[in-house]
Protein backbone atom coordinates (compact mmCIF):
# COMPACT_ATOMS: atom_id res chain seq x y z
CA UNK A 1 0.00 0.00 0.00
CA UNK A 2 1.69 3.12 -1.22
CA UNK A 3 -0.25 6.11 0.13
CA UNK A 4 -2.64 6.91 2.57
CA UNK A 5 -6.66 6.93 1.08
CA UNK A 6 -8.37 9.80 -0.24
CA UNK A 7 -11.54 10.68 -2.26
CA UNK A 8 -9.64 10.27 -5.43
CA UNK A 9 -7.53 7.11 -4.38
CA UNK A 10 -9.86 4.89 -2.22
CA UNK A 11 -10.67 2.11 -4.63
CA UNK A 12 -6.91 1.58 -5.42
CA UNK A 13 -5.97 1.86 -1.62
CA UNK A 14 -8.93 -1.08 -1.05
CA UNK A 15 -7.68 -3.53 -4.13
CA UNK A 16 -3.79 -3.14 -2.88
CA UNK A 17 -4.85 -3.78 0.93
CA UNK A 18 -6.97 -6.97 -0.30
CA UNK A 19 -3.90 -8.48 -2.33
CA UNK A 20 -1.50 -7.75 0.65
CA UNK A 21 -4.01 -9.53 3.02
CA UNK A 22 -3.33 -12.50 1.02
CA UNK A 23 0.46 -12.10 2.34
CA UNK A 24 -1.19 -13.04 5.94
CA UNK A 25 -2.76 -16.53 4.93
CA UNK A 26 -3.34 -18.46 8.42
CA UNK A 27 -1.10 -15.57 10.13
CA UNK A 28 -0.84 -15.89 13.98
CA UNK A 29 1.01 -14.28 16.70
CA UNK A 30 3.79 -16.25 18.19
CA UNK A 31 6.22 -16.32 21.01
CA UNK A 32 9.17 -18.15 22.38
CA UNK A 33 9.81 -19.16 26.02
CA UNK A 34 11.59 -16.43 28.02
CA UNK A 35 14.92 -17.14 26.96
CA UNK A 36 18.72 -15.21 26.82
CA UNK A 37 19.65 -13.21 23.65
CA UNK A 38 21.80 -16.11 23.07
CA UNK A 39 18.79 -18.51 23.07
CA UNK A 40 16.87 -16.59 21.03
CA UNK A 41 19.93 -15.57 18.95
CA UNK A 42 20.07 -19.85 18.57
CA UNK A 43 16.55 -20.18 17.61
CA UNK A 44 16.54 -17.67 14.22
CA UNK A 45 18.99 -19.29 13.32
CA UNK A 46 16.87 -22.46 13.24
CA UNK A 47 14.29 -20.26 11.98
CA UNK A 48 16.29 -19.24 8.84
CA UNK A 49 17.35 -22.38 8.08
CA UNK A 50 13.28 -23.35 8.01
CA UNK A 51 13.22 -20.18 5.72
CA UNK A 52 16.21 -21.80 3.28
CA UNK A 53 14.65 -25.07 3.04
CA UNK A 54 11.53 -23.61 1.93
CA UNK A 55 13.16 -21.72 -0.89
CA UNK A 56 15.77 -23.57 -2.41
CA UNK A 57 16.35 -21.19 -4.85
CA UNK A 58 17.26 -18.40 -2.72
CA UNK A 59 20.52 -16.94 -2.81
CA UNK A 60 23.17 -17.02 0.03
CA UNK A 61 23.04 -13.35 0.52
CA UNK A 62 19.87 -11.92 1.18
CA UNK A 63 18.00 -9.34 3.18
CA UNK A 64 16.48 -9.55 6.36
CA UNK A 65 13.58 -7.70 6.45
CA UNK A 66 11.85 -5.77 9.89
CA UNK A 67 10.21 -2.85 10.89
CA UNK A 68 11.64 0.10 13.04
CA UNK A 69 9.89 2.68 15.20
CA UNK A 70 10.01 3.64 18.53
CA UNK A 71 12.96 5.67 18.09
CA UNK A 72 14.59 3.14 15.58
CA UNK A 73 13.77 0.31 17.88
CA UNK A 74 12.79 -3.27 15.88
CA UNK A 75 9.22 -3.80 16.35
CA UNK A 76 8.68 -6.75 14.30
CA UNK A 77 11.13 -8.89 12.29
CA UNK A 78 8.93 -10.46 8.86
CA UNK A 79 12.12 -12.79 7.67
CA UNK A 80 14.00 -13.17 4.88
CA UNK A 81 11.86 -15.10 2.44
CA UNK A 82 11.35 -13.93 -0.94
CA UNK A 83 8.32 -12.26 0.24
CA UNK A 84 9.07 -10.83 3.39
CA UNK A 85 9.85 -7.33 2.01
CA UNK A 86 6.45 -7.15 0.73
CA UNK A 87 5.18 -8.28 4.28
CA UNK A 88 6.91 -5.68 5.85
CA UNK A 89 5.87 -2.88 3.63
CA UNK A 90 2.29 -4.14 4.25
CA UNK A 91 2.30 -3.89 7.81
CA UNK A 92 3.66 -0.90 7.59
CA UNK A 93 1.14 0.54 5.26
CA UNK A 94 -2.04 -1.32 7.83
CA UNK A 95 -0.92 0.45 10.80
CA UNK A 96 -0.43 3.89 8.66
CA UNK A 97 -3.72 3.59 7.27
CA UNK A 98 -5.09 2.39 10.37
CA UNK A 99 -5.56 5.91 12.62
CA UNK A 100 -8.41 7.07 9.18
CA UNK A 101 -9.96 3.50 8.94
CA UNK A 102 -10.78 3.88 13.02
CA UNK A 103 -11.72 7.16 12.43
CA UNK A 104 -14.26 6.01 9.19
CA UNK A 105 -15.65 3.41 11.53
CA UNK A 106 -16.57 6.02 14.63
CA UNK A 107 -18.28 8.33 12.07
CA UNK A 108 -20.08 5.01 10.82
CA UNK A 109 -21.43 4.10 14.42
CA UNK A 110 -22.21 7.21 15.47
CA UNK A 111 -24.18 8.18 12.14
CA UNK A 112 -25.65 5.02 12.91
CA UNK A 113 -26.62 5.80 16.90
CA UNK A 114 -28.38 8.99 15.83
CA UNK A 115 -30.75 6.95 13.52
Amino acid sequence: MSELPNRENIQEVISEARRALQLFRDAEWCATAEQTDQEHHDDYKTILAGTRSGYPEMPEKNRLHFIKGDGGKTLAVTGNSPTSGDRARALVAFIQVMPILLDMLDLVLTAESKR
